[in-house]
């Protein structure tokens, strides 16, 4: 990972991350690692979200034809060759949308994601306001993406909807990567991250054209120079829009014990937003807690824990060792020393980025729904 440069330290765009230097060596325990970082406040799954506003989302008037056209025009998307899984291409790619030529033979064309679930959120909900906290400071709001994209246009939090979007990959991409052993990504989880992606990009770019194209303002942070990733954070790093973070908002799901979105079509998918200056109806939140989806929070560690256990980093912790959550530090330097030089020999469709594993996605009981607790 290159250093950010000297005029600006506190930030590194996505770019940055694609780039293979891994992090020096830790030199303490796992145990001692996670104490540490659980007394600082670095465990990642474990968000300060306010339990009773997370219940407060209610049903809101709104402009129901624009909401039904945004959630056609992402259904037309699924079914278009935008939604590309990228094996049908004779080089690699990354998400930042640079071509890496390789001598892979192209094959048959197949598509990304399934379906996409939808919500709303209205900017100026409480859990919306509240990213600030449980994500990071820098975190933007969408007033603030607004702004900084639409600068000469009044608006407040209260006119912009947040327009928030699940992509659950398809079954074949999830059925090769269970099949694998607990230890590396398979070919086409990588393309899901590569060029999955790339299509995550062109359904953003698709549903701004839509609502540009009937005269209204909209935005997406992760199509602008705005979305950076800092190193700097409570968690040891963040976006300054999370993705995840105003799907849960959206009412879309609720975070599992390795700190993935859990919704009604899993947890093996991407994440993609817009916002608009229109007021859409609001999605209810159905669920009070950001643990409610989980089982093993659900259950007071009882059931499941069965991300933790696929992980091949040892990054996911369960009460039985501690604080309860995932480590980005440890996952992130098991992807960049281990998984990385892997990805490079095995798959040279995919070696433009290399930061991916996903074995807590797959094999678990919320891969692909909501589970349900055993009586």
């Amino acid at each position: 990972m290159r250093a950010p440069e000297d005029k600006n330290p506190e930030q590194i765009n996505g770019d940055e991350l694609l780039e293979d230097k891994p992090f020096e060596p830790v030199k303490i325990t796992r145990r001692k690692l996670f104490t540490l970082m659980a007394g600082a406040g670095l465990i990642a799954a474990i968000p300060r979200f306010p339990l009773a506003e997370a219940a407060m989302a209610e049903s809101d008037k709104g402009d129901a034809n624009l909401a039904r056209e945004v959630v056609k025009n992402l259904q037309e998307f699924t079914k278009s060759e935008k939604n590309s899984l990228g094996m049908d291409t004779p080089q690699g790619g990354n998400a930042a949308h640079k071509p890496i030529p390789n001598n892979v033979p192209p094959e048959p064309f197949e598509h990304a994601f399934d379906m996409p679930i939808v919500g709303f959120v209205r900017g100026d909900d409480p859990a919306v306001q509240a990213l600030k906290i449980n994500v990071a400071p820098f975190h933007m709001t969408p007033l603030e993406l607004f702004k900084k994209v639409h600068p000469d246009t009044p608006c407040t939090d209260a006119e912009i909807t947040v327009i928030s979007w699940v992509m659950p990959l398809q079954e074949r991409v999830k059925a090769e990567q269970r099949g694998l052993p607990d230890i590396y990504p398979s070919r086409r989880w990588g393309k899901g991250r590569t060029f999955g992606e790339i299509s995550s990009d062109q359904s953003r770019l698709g549903v701004l054209e839509l609502l540009s194209s009937q005269g209204y303002y909209a935005a997406s942070a992760a199509v602008t120079t705005h979305f950076k990733i800092i190193p700097e954070s409570a968690y040891g790093f963040a976006s300054t829009w999370s993705e995840r973070h105003y799907a849960y908002c959206a009412g879309l799901g609720t975070f599992g014990l390795s700190d993935g979105l859990i919704t009604p079509v899993g947890k093996a998918h991407r994440c993609a937003s817009a916002i608009v200056k229109a007021r859409l109806p609001v999605t209810p939140r159905p669920y009070v807690s950001h643990r409610d989806h989980c089982l093993y929070f659900s259950s007071g560690g009882k059931q499941c824990g069965a991300c933790a256990k696929h992980c091949p980093a040892k990054a996911i912790q369960t009460y039985k060792e501690g604080i309860p959550g995932r480590s980005k530090v440890l996952c992130f330097k098991y992807v960049t020393d281990v998984v990385t030089p892997y990805v490079k020999a095995k798959y040279p469709d995919n070696t433009a980025y290399t930061i991916y594993c996903g074995r807590c996605q797959v094999n678990v009981p919320c891969e692909s729904c909501i589970p349900k607790a055993r009586t």
